[in-house]
């Protein structure tokens, strides 16, 4: 017991120490950056529904080749045009036989969005049932994300060297660093940029409708930094 007792003792200075270092003096601030890009890919939520009979081809599947071979004509690889999930159910009548109900999801990119109306268009008058813009997106959002950090961090010191040359001190180390960026609004399920209820006619379809000349919202980036710098008289 005597023995623990001596060395919790022979702690206490170390321990004491260590606690002296945490009241050394500081400027904690934050430091900011935001701006405004301009989306350069839209991602559309599809889906259609479909009472078919096993035994006839699907107009689910025409519709499907109708509107690759469209997005390849217009040199938007088809591959963009992919099934999202899917779900089947299963009924028998006298008259018709055994009759499937389908409900198919689709995801399709586009990154070319002068085409964006004129893809709409098509896709409804194929035979979509709904169309609406799940997803904008920079594909440069990383990149624009890391120099707001950067700014950020530089808006942060010039904060600090303001007030610690008000106070007649000048800093001497970064004690703790946070980072956060942040994209306003929530730019995924964009539902309110649902276009379910746009009408289209089979000629403006045939014809390529004219994209409009208004652009979509643009991305609202902001950063932050939180900067401890430690300080000398």
């Amino acid at each position: 017991m005597m023995k623990k007792l001596i060395f919790l003792l022979l702690l206490a200075p170390i321990a004491l120490t260590a606690q002296n270092t945490d009241i050394l003096p500081y400027i904690e601030v934050t430091g900011n950056a935001e701006d405004d890009v301009e989306p350069n890919k839209v991602v559309l939520s599809l889906s259609v529904s479909e009472n078919e009979n096993i035994k006839k081809e699907s107009n689910t599947v025409a519709m499907e080749n109708k509107i690759s071979a469209f997005l390849k004509s217009i040199g938007t690889d088809p591959a963009n045009f992919v099934v999202d999930k899917y779900n089947t159910n299963e009924r028998y009548t006298i008259i018709s036989g055994k009759n499937v109900t389908i409900k198919k999801y689709y995801k399709l990119t586009i990154l070319n969005l002068s085409l964006l109306d004129t893809i709409i268009t098509k896709c409804s008058e194929v035979g979509m049932d709904k169309i609406s813009i799940f997803k904008i997106e920079n594909t440069s959002i990383d990149s624009i994300n890391n120099i707001l950090l950067a700014s950020a961090a530089k808006n942060a010191r010039q904060k600090a060297d303001a007030i610690a040359s008000a106070l007649g001190v000048s800093i001497s180390n970064i004690q703790i660093v946070n980072a956060n960026h942040f994209v306003e609004p929530n730019i995924v399920n964009a539902n309110n940029f649902k276009m379910e209820k746009m009408l289209f006619s089979s000629e403006d379809a045939a014809t390529g409708r004219t994209s409009s000349s208004l652009g979509l919202n643009k991305i609202h980036l902001n950063a932050s930094v939180f900067i401890r710098f430690g300080i000398k008289q």
